[in-house]
């Protein structure tokens, strides 16, 4: 059963409210980034790469609601975010690319500055070119267990990351199916 935990939906984002697992399976959709914010203060929102792109998401809502046109008032917003969950790696990381990237680009208005913001937010939350922080150590020990115990992946999963946390990216099963392409194992 393939699970998202967080997509983009028209003026906001659908999440899966991961409190309620795994009795129940309930999407919220949340069209203000204050509400974001607080789904991820209440952990509605589990695992660093969906942390990351709801954080993400929030800022591109964030900058839209409020009509932000400067850096200055987007750092603001940005910093409101951060304080969601202060120690949280890939949230902190996902807000300043994005801050980043507004910085470099070329907004000259709100609308551009939004559209910069979504363009690279959907770039967070399809994995892209682009790789979050813990991707590579989590490959990294996939592949030394799939290499150590072939027939039982499910052991060096020592954390959940399936796709609920990790936005649909299970790094644990892609590291299998790399290794079974290329006949290791």
């Amino acid at each position: 059963m393939h699970i998202q935990s967080i997509t983009r939906s028209d003026g906001g984002v659908r999440l899966l409210d991961q409190t309620k697992l795994p009795t129940e399976v309930i999407y919220k959709v949340l069209t203000d980034y204050r509400e974001i914010i607080l789904s991820i203060k209440r952990l509605e929102v589990r695992g660093a790469p969906a942390i990351g792109i709801a954080a993400a998401y929030a800022l591109a809502i964030a900058a839209k609601q409020t009509g932000v046109t400067s850096i200055p008032e987007l750092t603001k917003l940005a910093d409101e975010i951060k304080a969601a969950r202060p120690t949280a790696v890939n949230l902190m990381w996902a807000i300043d690319r994005m801050v980043a990237t507004a910085t470099s680009g070329s907004a000259t208005s709100n609308q551009r500055l939004v559209d910069l913001l979504w363009s690279e937010s959907r770039s967070d939350s399809r994995g892209g070119q682009r790789t979050l922080p813990q991707d590579r150590g989590i490959r990294r020990d996939a592949d030394q267990g799939w290499r150590l115990h072939p027939d039982s992946l499910q052991r060096w999963r020592h954390r959940d990351r399936g796709d609920r946390h990790c936005a649909g990216r299970d790094l644990y099963r892609a590291s299998a199916r790399e290794e079974d392409r290329s006949g290791g194992g």
